[in-house]
């Protein structure tokens, strides 16, 4: 990554020249070539600090999002809900999750008693 950048940046030294009969810097041929402007201070910058950094960010956003999705595709076959109708028509749910743990407890849960059981297989 060091070596990258030290060789995107190394045509920067080429760029000014010394006069002494002038007393300064001024620029080099290198810097007034057409060809040079173009292609290296537009083209390849725009390529070096733009498109591939959009791209790579894009890529690693996207890996998140696969990885984010197949955990949740995992975690759904762990769990089931049940839903039942008690005797004065108000509704019972019973939720069940199994933990991925090496622990291999169950969790119950009911809505109608609020109680929760925890249950080691």
């Amino acid at each position: 990554m060091a070596t990258g950048s030290l060789l995107f940046a190394l045509p920067k030294l080429f760029e000014v020249s010394f006069i002494p009969e002038k007393g300064g810097l001024f620029p080099s041929a290198m810097r007034l070539n057409q060809n040079y402007v173009v292609w290296y201070q537009c083209v390849l910058k725009l390529v070096a600090t733009g498109l591939v950094p959009l791209a790579a960010l894009a890529y690693f956003n996207l890996r998140i999002a696969l990885v984010l999705v197949r955990t949740d595709r995992e975690n759904r076959g762990n769990s089931l809900q049940l839903n039942g109708v008690a005797g004065d028509d108000a509704a019972r749910t019973m939720s069940v999750h199994r933990h991925q743990d090496t622990s291999n407890q169950v969790n119950v849960h009911c809505s109608e008693t609020n109680i929760q059981y925890s249950i080691g297989l």
